[in-house]
C-alpha cells in the first residue's frame, strides 16, 4: 500500500517522490487514499470528502474518525386491509337511472375483472369520471355523488402518496446508497411537482379529461419514480453532513496554527486545504442542494398538504404517536426489514392515523427545525465555518488575506 503523498505546496514544490508515487498509482493502479470516488461512497462521503478529510487530519495532526451518519427514518406503510377502497353501493332503481345517463358501461367495467384489478391511480381517475357522469345525470339521486365526494380524499392518498412511485421518490436504498451520482436537476423537479398538484386539485372529470390527466399523471409518477429526486437528495444530505460533523470535530480539538500571532507553515498548508480541497471540490455540490423552506422542497411540501390535509382530523402529539413516527428508524446503510405499518382499528382511522404520521416524517426531513434532516445539515455545515473561521483568523490566515 502507497500511502497518500502531501503536495500541497503547489507545482513549484512537487518533489521527486511525490511524482514517482502518482506515477506508480496511475500505472500499477494502487490506491492512493482520497483520491477515489469508490473511496467516498463506501465511507458515505460526498466526493473528494475522503481526500479532505484525510488531509485535514494529517495537517492538523488528529486521527481520522468518520462520526455515524445521521439516522434517516423509513417512510411509514398502511397495513394491507387500509390499502383497498370499501364497495360503492346502489340499488337496483339507482342501477337503472345509470343506464338512462350512459354510465352503466362505466360501473359494468368497475364490477368487470378487470376493473377490480385497477391500480390505485387508475381507480382514483375512474371515480372521478364516475363523479362528473352522475353529477350530471338530471333526477338521479344524489346518494351516490356523495359517496364518491366523501371518499376522493382517500383514494387520492392511496393513488399518491402509498403507492410504488411515490415510494421509489421519498425512499432510501441500497442502490442509492451504492450510487455516486446523487445530483438532482431543482427546476424540473420543482415543475413536475408543481404539475402534480395542478393534476389532484382538479375535481370531477369528463371522460376527455381523464384521457389528459392520464398521460401527465403517469409521466409526472414516472419522472418522481425513476428520478427518485428525494431520496437522492437524502443521501447527499447524508453524506455531507458526516462530512462536515466529522470535519468539524478534528476542527474543534485543533491546536493553533499560529506562535505570536504569526502563522506556521502547517497554518498555511491548512488554508491551502481549506481552499483547494474544501472551498474547490466540497462547496460547489453543496450549494446545490436545496435547503429548508426553499426550491423545489417548497413545491414538495405543498403537494403532501394538498393530498394529505382533508384526511386529517386531528394529529395530537402523543408518545405513541412520535413513537411510530421514528419506528424503525436505522442509520444509513443499516439494515431496514423492519416493519413500518401504521396500526389503528379501521381503514377509516388508519388513513387519518398515516396522514398524521406522514406529515411528522415530511417535516422531519424538510422542515426548517432543529431535528429535521435538512436543518441538522445547515446546522453543521454552519458550525464547520465558525471553525475554520476561529482558526484562521487567529493567525491572520482569512482567504484573501497574505
Amino acid at each position: 500500500m502507497i500511502s497518500a503523498v502531501d503536495c500541497d505546496g503547489g507545482l513549484a514544490r512537487v518533489s521527486v517522490r511525490c511524482l514517482v508515487v502518482l506515477f506508480l498509482g496511475l500505472v500499477l493502479g494502487l490506491a492512493i487514499p482520497g483520491c477515489g470516488g469508490d473511496d467516498d461512497v463506501g465511507a458515505g462521503l460526498p466526493a473528494g470528502g475522503m481526500d479532505y478529510l484525510t488531509r485535514l487530519a494529517r495537517v492538523l495532526e488528529q486521527p481520522l474518525v468518520l462520526v455515524d451518519p445521521a439516522p434517516l427514518a423509513p417512510y411509514p406503510r398502511l397495513p394491507a386491509e387500509a390499502l383497498e377502497p370499501g364497495d360503492l353501493s346502489i340499488n337496483m332503481l339507482e342501477f337503472f337511472d345509470l343506464h338512462r345517463c350512459d354510465l352503466g358501461g362505466l360501473v359494468g367495467f368497475r364490477n368487470s375483472g378487470l376493473g377490480r384489478l385497477q391500480v390505485p391511480t387508475e381507480r382514483w381517475l375512474y371515480e372521478l369520471q364516475l363523479l362528473d357522469g352522475v353529477s350530471r345525470c338530471p333526477g338521479f339521486d344524489r346518494d351516490l355523488a356523495a359517496q364518491l365526494r366523501a371518499r376522493l380524499p382517500d383514494t387520492r392518498l392511496r393513488a399518491l402518496l402509498v403507492g410504488e412511485d411515490w415510494r421509489a421518490f421519498v425512499s432510501v436504498d441500497q442502490t442509492l446508497l451504492d450510487s455516486s451520482d446523487v445530483g438532482v436537476d431543482g427546476g424540473g423537479m420543482e415543475r413536475t411537482l408543481q404539475t402534480l398538484s395542478g393534476l389532484v386539485s382538479r375535481g370531477a372529470l369528463t371522460g376527455a379529461e381523464v384521457v389528459d390527466t392520464r398521460l401527465r399523471l403517469n409521466e409526472t409518477l414516472g419522472s418522481l419514480r425513476f428520478g427518485r429526486a428525494l431520496g437522492r437528495t437524502r443521501v447527499a444530505w447524508s453524506r455531507q453532513h458526516r462530512l462536515h460533523a466529522s470535519a468539524l470535530r478534528m476542527l474543534t480539538h485543533a491546536e493553533p496554527l499560529c506562535r505570536s500571532g504569526q502563522p506556521t507553515p502547517r497554518g498555511r498548508i491548512a488554508r491551502t486545504v481549506l481552499l483547494e480541497r474544501y472551498a474547490a471540490r466540497i462547496q460547489p455540490p453543496l450549494a446545490q442542494l436545496p435547503g429548508a423552506g426553499r426550491g423545489w422542497l417548497v413545491s414538495l411540501s405543498d403537494f403532501v398538504a394538498i393530498v394529505s390535509r382533508p384526511i386529517q382530523k386531528s394529529c395530537v402529539q402523543t408518545d405513541a404517536l412520535q413513537a411510530e413516527t421514528r419506528a424503525g428508524t436505522r442509520a444509513l446503510g443499516a439494515d431496514r426489514t423492519e416493519d413500518t405499518r401504521i396500526r389503528a382499528p379501521d381503514t377509516r382511522q388508519a388513513l387519518e392515523r398515516f396522514s398524521c404520521v406522514l406529515s411528522d416524517w415530511h417535516a422531519g426531513i424538510v422542515a426548517p427545525k432543529a431535528a429535521s434532516e435538512v436543518s441538522q445539515l445547515s446546522a453543521v455545515v454552519t458550525a464547520h465555518t465558525r471553525e475554520w473561521q476561529r482558526l484562521l483568523r487567529a493567525c491572520g490566515l482569512e482567504p484573501g488575506r497574505r
